[in-house]
């Protein structure tokens, strides 16, 4: 039998060491981490306050936009003719049990939570391919902001309907066939990632972004690029300065991947993240759940932070930039089984401490054939102002950076698209200060059916 060619598990559009084969519906279905949503009050929901009724409304048309998409793809696959054999439906659902031991709080939380993708892909002509994709997710009922590191939805709300919102709503621009495509919209994350310090896989940039790869030999090469919407603030009124500076995030990145033999490759990459005007802004505006002139109802995610007065109202905002460069490896061996191990090292060059982080791990197996098996290990160590908060791995110590500790993770493939995982972290959370350093554990067993 000739050698088999191990598969790197690092791909664009994932996050998270022993996941980076997983993610979205539009590819192979799997684990993606989720962060603790806000439970909007049960008496809302039933239509107790006039504000439910348009929650209501919103729900019910995102239901009927997915009823829709499912509807026209089901007829399109049905009739006969290209129409049809452009179009591709892919999604999965999740169900997932969960016990958090936080030091912190009184008792152990155990919940159950379901996850729903549903996804179409479209191809417009030879070159441009539009992808669509409704997902479940977390609103805050103070805000109207959806949680961006998570799909997840709690079970136990009154039996209340769970929202769906417009996860993915892009278009794919292919200038030279598997060498150069545009990407424009709300899209998958469109770098390579080896570890989850940076991006949650859940987080899908809005704006532009750039892919390009090349092949000479064993040596593959890769560049890409971004430049995302972050905030967008609102023009104040005529002859008054606008309320802040617009926050954007820049991005590029190279890596290379060579194969040094028939069963062992290696992949080296560089990337340069840039966030624009991100220093001084308000925490309030950016935190999904932040409440503004409340400093007590805003989470800035770890990272640190000053209080603004301005009269009567105090406020947080960003106390750094975060320009931030990082470094990944990936080695992969094949001995019968896929080996990898992989590494992740970033650190923000505008903050003068706190300011680094790395991530260091190991994958053996891979659970994609019925009855085949994987099992990951990672450690790794986030200080205060290495990343941009917000949207790093939100299940690793609850998200957000100060943090450090173990990942452990076991899959099997059951039957075709019937996978079952367990996922045990083992946390310290506010390393920045000892006084304060407290555990944090979390268990997650999954069941995922992917369609």
């Amino acid at each position: 039998m000739a050698p088999r060619h191990p598969e790197p598990r690092s791909k664009r559009g994932k996050g998270g060491e022993g996941e980076r084969e997983e993610g979205r519906p539009q590819e192979e279905a799997g684990d993606a981490p989720g962060r603790p949503p806000t439970v909007p009050n049960a008496a809302a929901r039933q239509g107790v306050a006039p504000e439910s009724a348009g929650g209501m409304t919103k729900t019910m048309g995102k239901a009927v936009v997915m009823v829709g998409i499912l509807g026209a793809a089901a007829v399109a696959r049905a009739q006969s003719g290209t129409w049809a054999d452009k179009v591709t439906v892919k999604g999965d659902l999740r169900y997932r049990y969960e016990l958090i031991d936080d030091d912190s709080k009184s008792d152990t939380r155990q919940r159950d939570r379901i996850r729903l993708r549903v996804g179409v892909e479209a191809k417009a002509n030879d070159h441009i391919k539009v992808v669509a994709q409704l997902a479940t997710g977390s609103e805050d009922a103070k805000t109207s902001k959806e949680e961006p590191q998570s799909s997840n939805q709690t079970l136990g709300e009154a039996f209340g309907g769970k929202d769906i919102f417009v996860d993915l709503a892009y278009v794919d621009w292919s200038l030279l066939p598997d060498q150069l495509k545009v990407l424009a919209g709300k899209m998958k994350n469109p770098f390579i990632t080896v570890g989850d310090l940076i991006w949650d896989s859940d987080v899908n940039p809005e704006g532009l972004a750039l892919n390009g790869s090349v092949e000479a030999g064993p040596v593959s090469l890769f560049a890409n690029a971004g430049a995302f919407w972050l905030y967008e603030y609102a023009p104040s009124a005529k002859g008054k300065p606008k309320a802040a500076k617009d926050i954007k995030l820049y991005g590029a990145q190279l890596a290379g991947k060579i194969r040094l033999a028939e069963t062992v490759y290696l992949q080296l990459g560089g990337s340069y993240y840039a966030y624009d005007s991100l220093k001084d802004a308000s925490v309030a505006d950016l935190d999904w759940k932040g409440i503004a002139d409340d400093p007590s109802k805003q989470n800035a995610y770890g990272n640190s932070t000053r209080r603004v007065v301005d009269g009567s109202k105090t406020n947080l905002v960003y106390a750094n930039d975060y320009t931030l460069a990082e470094g990944f490896a990936e080695l992969g061996i094949w001995v019968g089984i896929p080996i990898t191990l992989f590494g992740q090292y970033v650190v923000n060059t505008d903050a003068d401490e706190f300011d680094t982080g790395f991530l260091a791990g190991v994958g053996i197996g891979k659970a994609k054939n019925p009855k085949t098996w994987e099992l990951n290990y990672a450690y790794g160590e986030l200080e205060k102002d290495a990343v941009y908060g917000q949207l790093t791995d939100s299940d690793r110590w609850d998200g957000g950076t100060d943090g450090r500790g173990h990942k452990i993770q076991a899959k099997y493939q059951l039957f075709r698209n019937w996978q079952l995982s367990a996922t045990y972290f083992m946390n310290e959370k506010k390393i920045s200060d000892a006084s304060h350093t407290y555990d944090y554990n979390r268990l997650q067993l999954d069941l995922v059916a992917a369609f």
